[in-house]
């Protein structure tokens, strides 16, 4: 979780400041505005990819799955993001 963090905020500020380097002074408050909606957004989407994959696969309720059983599920959810991800 600590690296997921770290990641992201560094993550995070980068793309931002990529995406308004080429935007004109203008219209860096729109452009601001749209790359945070669209983080928000594929975050939300993202989640709700993952927490259906894991709970879909998971054979039981995961609040009493087994630490096997979580594995495979979390293994499963993380295979379908980064599969999601690269049909881009």
């Amino acid at each position: 979780m600590i690296v997921t963090f770290i990641g992201f905020g560094l993550l995070y500020y980068t793309v931002l400041l990529a995406g308004m380097a080429g935007a004109p002074p203008k219209w860096r408050g729109v452009v601001s505005a749209l790359l945070n909606v669209a983080l928000q957004v594929g975050t939300g989407i993202v989640l709700a990819i993952t927490t259906a994959v894991s709970s879909s696969t998971a054979n039981t309720d995961v609040a009493t799955a087994t630490l096997d059983e979580l594995t495979v599920a979390y293994h499963n959810a993380l295979y379908a993001t980064l599969r999601y991800n690269n049909n881009f």
